[in-house]
């Protein structure tokens, strides 16, 4: 054996061989024997803790899947006190018949309490009922802290059900790449296939993955603020509800760096430009400023270029009421940390008009950068209801008027701001003509369109109406 692994396993050894006093041997007396013991002291010792943390899950439900088998399995680790229990699926509630929760070989009934879709993550709460105390020990999922380097030793842990006695199965293997994503997952070398949901811990015992499958696991440094989202929706889904009706909103302007410019300036092309910064917003008032460049999100780097640098960004800002942000930006050669909270993002005046089907509101500072207009003058369409006048197919592949046009005039009458609009469209609807006649702003083009307001929906009774 090769003295640098000899070294390594040693170094497991004197970190997680527990609290003994005798002298650890010379690398020289390190025997193939010796290694073995000291990778078996390193699995029992967390096994006995682990296993009273996993369970092995029977999901019964309405649908069948490809194979005719109504019934999904996997493994969950408990999360905390509760009895909630983490699965890698995603479920949805109306469909659920029954869940059956095995932890050893004791049978629990299981509740359905949330779950998560994305194209790129699927998860799901589970609530163990009836449990005795003692009988289910969360583990913890805050307790990883990095990125488990290439080549690292992890060890799996996995909950299996009647056919294998209810056994728990270990394995050991190794991180052979790390695969970046939103959510990054390492590929785990090993030569035992488990069940999804099975976790994955280091040699210090810090549970530091989700099995999905595959030799393929999602890192838990990743998950840790999902994972309290789903505890906070699960436990008060009324304020959960009232919280997607309000938008997040910190107050600036991002976008990705251009690569070529970061290249030449030796700047993170991952970075995110700060284009604007809005008055009296959180970000303002955090110190933020136009043209700071953000690396960094609560001491976490921003990884990929491009689309991949934006999506990842927005996952780490991770944007909800009340909570607390600390970006740190690049201000002239000069890294500086700024802390923002999240605060509900300011309603515009709107301003519904019927006869159209369309609403519109005022062009706020906030509008006008995010819509990248170049005047306050007129007022910006922000809906267009299906099957309404505005609605109509303009001939050109797209409806007459859309979300993000402005108007600029009615009739051949100029628009100079919000109230102005209120006023004249309601005076123009009065005359009850057939057709009426708008200038909009699409994409920093004039656009011309006539309108007629008998097409479309038949709900046509109001003039406006704010």
């Amino acid at each position: 054996m090769k003295k640098p692994l000899i070294l390594l396993l040693l170094c497991l050894f004197a970190a997680c061989g527990g609290q003994s006093t005798r002298k650890s041997p010379d690398v020289s007396e390190l025997t193939g024997l010796n290694v073995i013991s000291a990778l078996t002291e390193v699995i029992v010792k967390h096994q006995k803790r682990i296993e009273k943390s996993i369970a092995y899950v029977e999901i019964t439900g309405t649908e069948q899947n490809s194979a005719g088998r109504n019934k999904k399995i996997c493994d969950g680790v408990a999360i905390n006190n509760k009895g909630y229990i983490l699965l890698p699926i995603a479920l949805k509630k109306e469909q659920i018949l029954k869940i059956q929760v095995w932890l050893g070989d004791d049978e629990f009934e299981g509740k359905f309490l949330e779950s998560q879709t994305r194209s790129d993550l699927r998860l799901s709460l589970v609530q163990v009922l009836d449990l005795p105390e003692g009988k289910l020990l969360p583990l913890s999922y805050t307790a990883c802290k990095k990125t488990p380097k290439s080549g690292s030793l992890l060890l799996c842990y996995a909950a299996t059900g009647e056919r294998t006695n209810f056994d728990t199965f270990v394995s050991k293997g190794t991180v052979m790449a790390t695969l970046p994503s939103i959510y990054n997952r390492i590929l785990f070398g090993s030569q035992m296939s488990y069940f999804a949901g099975a976790p994955i811990v280091d040699v210090n015992g810090h549970w530091v993955g989700i099995f999905e499958g595959n030799s393929q696991a999602i890192l838990l440094l990743d998950l840790q603020d999902r994972i309290d989202t789903l505890i906070e929706k699960a436990e008060d889904p009324e304020k959960d509800s009232n919280e997607k009706k309000m938008q997040p909103w910190a107050g600036f302007v991002p976008e990705v760096i251009n690569e070529d410019y970061a290249i030449m300036k030796q700047l993170p092309k991952g970075g995110i430009w700060v284009k604007s910064v809005f008055d009296k917003s959180p970000a303002y008032l955090g110190g933020m400023k136009p043209n700071d460049l953000i690396v960094k999100v609560n001491n976490r780097e921003i990884r990929g270029k491009k689309n991949n640098a934006m999506d990842y960004f927005k996952k780490l800002m991770m944007p909800k009421i009340g909570r607390t942000t600390v970006v740190t930006v690049i201000r002239e050669g000069i890294e500086k940390e700024i802390s923002l909270t999240f605060v509900k993002s300011p309603e515009p005046d709107f301003f519904e008009v019927k006869d159209l089907g369309i609403t519109v509101t005022k062009i706020t500072d906030m509008a006008y950068q995010s819509y990248n207009l170049d005047s306050h003058k007129g007022v910006l369409i922000s809906k267009v209801e299906r099957g309404s006048p505005a609605a109509t197919n303009s001939g050109f592949g797209g409806s007459l008027m859309s979300r993000g046009d402005v108007v600029l005039a009615v009739n051949g009458i100029s628009i100079k701001d919000f109230d102005n609009f209120k006023q004249v469209i309601r005076e123009e609807l009065a005359k009850k003509k057939e057709v009426m006649f708008f200038k909009l702003k699409r994409d920093r083009y004039d656009a011309f369109e006539a309108v007629n307001l008998n097409l479309g929906g038949d709900d046509k009774n109001s003039n406006g109406k704010g």
